[in-house]
């Protein structure tokens, strides 16, 4: 697969890049997913200094992540049960 060149302006900050087409769109989403939940921590948290904010939005990040992993398996292993369930009733005998 082909590599694009790009730049990604996180926290004010450039960083070049090599990515495939499809990471291009999802790496600048997520630049400005970071951008947005750090401009909201400094509205918020005034007094706190650049560090302090990055922390801060790594750890509201990575908590969202592991929430919405959790609610996926959750929600990938209630349906693999009804999928069993369905089986089960397919398999057995007709009266």
């Amino acid at each position: 697969m082909e590599k694009h060149s790009i730049l990604i302006n996180v926290f004010g900050r450039q960083f070049p890049a090599s990515v495939d087409a499809e990471e291009k769109v999802v790496i600048e989403e997520a630049a400005r997913t970071v951008n947005a939940k750090i401009k909201a921590f400094r509205a918020q948290y005034k007094t706190q200094d650049d560090l302090d904010i990055a922390i801060m939005c790594c750890l509201d990040i990575m908590t969202e992540y592991l929430k919405d992993r959790t609610q996926s398996a959750q929600k990938v292993e209630t349906a693999l049960q009804q999928l069993s369930r369905l089986e089960q009733q397919l398999d057995a005998p007709v009266p």
